[in-house]
């Protein structure tokens, strides 16, 4: 919960439309994570694994080619 704040902050100064982006993100790759984990023994159904770590990669995921795209830059190549 102390993540979601700067994270959507994060989000938003992208761009408004990066904040529902990043939360379905984050809700799909955490669920995968997690069935993963679960088919390969290593966490039951009732196990926590912790979401700030893909919360973090979801809004990478998206913010950074989104503010790449607003300030015009170049990647080379």
């Amino acid at each position: 919960m102390k993540l979601a704040g700067p994270v959507g902050a994060a989000a938003a100064g992208a761009g408004w439309a990066a904040l529902p982006v990043v939360a379905v993100l984050a809700a799909v790759v955490s669920a995968a994570v997690a069935l993963v984990a679960v088919g390969a023994g290593r966490a039951g159904w009732g196990s926590r694994l912790p979401h700030g770590p893909v919360l973090l990669g979801a809004a990478l995921a998206v913010v950074v080619p989104a503010v790449v795209v607003l300030s015009g830059a170049r990647i080379p190549g």
